[in-house]
């Protein structure tokens, strides 16, 4: 009888360690296959926010005055930086934003992230579905998805604070020790703070994919990330660093080539990212269950 009860206490022990999670590199070349593989329904999906993007939150306009504030006088490097200032401002719809415009905006986020995740999901299931079904039905959990994509925004207001006091170190010119205590503290409440963040991260592919409230997907997410929080910040690190790589070298690149380039690259560009960031974070997700 004690021998039996020993296995069944082992067994136990067993089933609650958690799995390896993928690799960054089979991560990112799992990624790019998807992407690759159903190329069709993912660009149809793309190209619906980006138009929508285009007509609610940049007004029909790409270039706005960018031509005429580029100094045509100035250095390659220069004129690039001017270039993508304003192609940036103009995409962001500047400081003439208003807040009609912003609330969309992130609406019109929150939309296509449900409608990717939908998508892929079904994609995955092998199932031959519309493009159009992903906004139509993927938004079936849209209010308790913003609960939790509130929260997580929120969530990282730790980090944010550690952020701002990191960056006061590092401009500080006091004492070379309480410099270097303030740094060393500020670092270790970002990790702390982006560990939060990864730790709730999954509840918005929860609370996107299956009937539950937004209290017990924080909860089921708690559970999924346990003794792999850390090599999840690594891959979404990984993921958001090698990206911005992407983005600015594409960008000074075409700038370096012609400035008037920038507008259509940077548009171009930025729904290419959000597409294979979507792709790789769900992939990350579907590696915990």
């Amino acid at each position: 009888m004690n021998f039996m009860a020993q296995r069944k206490d082992n067994k136990k022990v067993i089933k609650n360690i958690p799995e390896s999670i993928i690799g960054p590199g089979k991560l990112f070349k799992k990624s790019y296959e998807t992407i690759i593989h159903n190329k069709k329904k993912l660009t149809g999906l793309l190209l619906v926010y980006a138009v929508l993007y285009f007509i609610f939150v940049m007004g029909f306009s790409l270039t706005s005055s960018m031509g005429s504030a580029v100094n045509t006088g100035a250095s390659k490097i220069n004129q690039a930086s001017i270039a993508l200032s304003y192609a940036v401002s103009n995409m962001y719809n500047g400081n003439s934003q208003s807040d009609a415009v912003v609330l969309t905006q992130l609406l019109l986020f929150l939309v296509s992230v449900m409608a990717t995740i939908w998508l892929l999901r079904k994609l995955d299931e092998g199932k031959d579905i519309k493009v159009l079904d992903a906004f139509y039905e993927g938004t079936a959990h849209f209010i308790p998805t913003l609960v939790v994509a509130t929260v997580l925004v929120l969530s990282l207001i730790p980090a944010l604070i550690a952020g701002a006091f990191l960056s006061v170190a590092l401009k500080s010119s006091g004492s070379s020790m309480e410099t270097t205590v303030v740094f060393l503290l500020s670092i270790l409440a970002l990790f702390f703070g982006l560990l939060l963040f990864t730790m709730l991260w999954p509840a918005f592919y929860i609370s996107a994919t299956t009937r539950v409230r937004p209290m017990k997907a924080f909860k089921q997410s708690i559970a999924l990330t346990k003794l792999r929080r850390t090599k999840i910040l690594v891959r979404i690190t990984l993921l958001f660093a090698g990206l911005a790589l992407l983005f600015f070298g594409t960008l000074y690149l075409f700038a370096m080539i012609s400035t008037s380039f920038i507008p259509y690259v940077l548009f171009i560009l930025v729904f290419i990212i959000f597409l294979f960031s979507q792709v790789y974070l769900y992939k990350l997700y579907g590696s915990l269950e």
